[in-house]
């Protein structure tokens, strides 16, 4: 097996920035929504406004999408080439 390719600088700050965004968002956003048990879909979409959409630009919203369609594809080619 071939030696893995190492991040470069610019790889390794959005690999770790990747990683370090997920749980802490998905931790405030669960927080709170779980604050308040009336909480309902209108209070996520507040909630993942205020913590993602409100802080980016149309341009890193567009390229957010388009990262995520092709990480999402690739992973279902993945699965589906990977079998039952």
């Amino acid at each position: 097996m071939a030696d893995p390719r190492r991040f470069d600088e610019r790889e390794f700050r959005a690999w770790l920035g990747y990683r370090r965004m997920r749980p802490l968002l998905d931790a405030q956003i669960s927080h709170d929504l779980t604050h308040d048990p009336g909480l309902s879909d209108p209070d996520h979409v507040e909630s993942v406004r205020r913590h993602l959409i409100d802080l980016l630009t149309d341009e890193q919203i567009q390229t957010l999408g388009d990262i995520a369609d092709t990480v999402l594809e690739h992973l279902a080619e993945a699965r589906h080439d990977a079998g039952p």
